[in-house]
């Protein structure tokens, strides 16, 4: 399990800030070990993993301007990986565009996000550096007050040492999205 535990706080119309804690639970019995075939793992423990600190800036509102736009920064430190349970050192700087359109009086967004995020880690005294890339392109229609269906479509793309001529990874996802909003909280 990954648990986050978030702070958030709007410090403008158009500027909100979030602190997380990231953590995970782990637990494995006699899992083939990737790394070495004749050993398996067996865990059962609860990690901080890092923090992180996520910002968002609202350049354009989708309600008020013909697009909405936001810019979204995400500095963050990893220091134990959570699908091991091993000691790390990461630092990563997640960038985002945020693009959003609605229609139908808000009952249909259409939205958009373009995602980079370099990262630099060290780990047995390893260093190795990546670039993840990911486009997402979104539709929800709002069919009843307080539920939206919907359809999302992403690609993720991984690069080796940061440059974009050293691909190791693509991924595409497509799959259905359903929401649920109501005072105070919403779930997707």
């Amino acid at each position: 399990f990954n648990l986050d535990q978030e702070v958030e706080h709007g410090f403008t119309d158009n500027f909100q800030a979030s602190f997380y804690l990231h953590s995970s639970y782990l637990h494995a019995k006699n899992v083939p070990n990737p790394d070495d075939s004749t050993t398996h793992l067996n865990q059962n423990n609860y990690d901080v993993n890092g923090v992180s600190v996520e910002m968002k800036y609202r350049v354009l509102s989708p309600y008020k301007d013909p697009i909405g736009l936001t810019l979204y920064l995400e500095p963050e430190l990893g220091v134990r990986e959570a699908l091991t349970g091993e000691d790390i050192v990461e630092r990563a700087v997640e960038s985002k565009l945020i693009l959003q359109k609605n229609y139908l009086e808000d009952r249909l967004v259409l939205a958009s996000n373009i995602t980079f995020e370099p990262e630099w880690e060290r780990q047995d005294g390893v260093y190795s550096k990546e670039l993840q890339n990911e486009y997402i392109v979104s539709a929800a229609y709002r069919f009843v007050p307080s539920w939206a269906a919907g359809l999302e479509f992403s690609n993720r793309r991984l690069f080796a040492g940061q440059s974009f001529g050293s691909q190791v990874a693509s991924a595409y996802f497509l799959g259905p999205v359903l929401h649920y909003e109501t005072k105070g909280w919403w779930a997707s």
